[in-house]
């Protein structure tokens, strides 16, 4: 479905927004047909960074590196399989990286790169919106569970 851009009316706003939607998400949300994430860019970052455990990585390792077992102490509830998953595609996409020094036995630490340092501050300031409104998130699941 090929769109083209319009301007003027209420109409063409929502056209707009709807291509934009459509470029970041790389879904379309009039038809709802989807691109692979490889050719959505901004989709691939998100999907990255939203999963369960890279953003807890990524905060894990802002004070400084840590080996994988500093990391599954810090993280009750990840299992070795998925941290290790989580550090490589983390290792992959830049934001973190692995150093293996040689020593007996061998010793592995992980960190943040700039990249990952640069997202800290955004992962803050989710983490403090996430604070200041857990309360009346908490209000608004147990109102939505007593009517439904």
């Amino acid at each position: 479905m090929e769109r083209t851009k319009k301007t003027g009316s209420t109409s063409d706003l929502h056209e707009l927004v709807a291509l934009k939607l459509t470029e970041v998400l790389g879904e379309d949300v009039v038809t709802g047909s989807s691109s692979d994430d490889e050719t959505r860019p901004a989709r691939m970052v998100l999907k990255r960074i939203s999963d369960k455990w890279s953003l807890l990585v990524l905060g894990t390792l802002r004070d400084g590196p840590l080996r994988f077992s500093g990391i599954v102490d810090a993280l009750p509830g990840v299992s070795s399989r998925m941290l290790v998953a989580t550090l490589r595609s983390l290792e992959r996409d830049g934001f973190v990286t692995r150093t293996i020094y040689a020593e007996v036995p061998p010793r592995v630490e992980y960190a943040t790169t700039e990249l990952g340092r640069s997202l800290l501050p955004e992962l803050n300031a989710l983490l403090v919106w996430a604070y200041d409104h857990c309360d009346e998130i908490t209000v608004n699941r147990r109102r939505y569970d007593r009517e439904h």
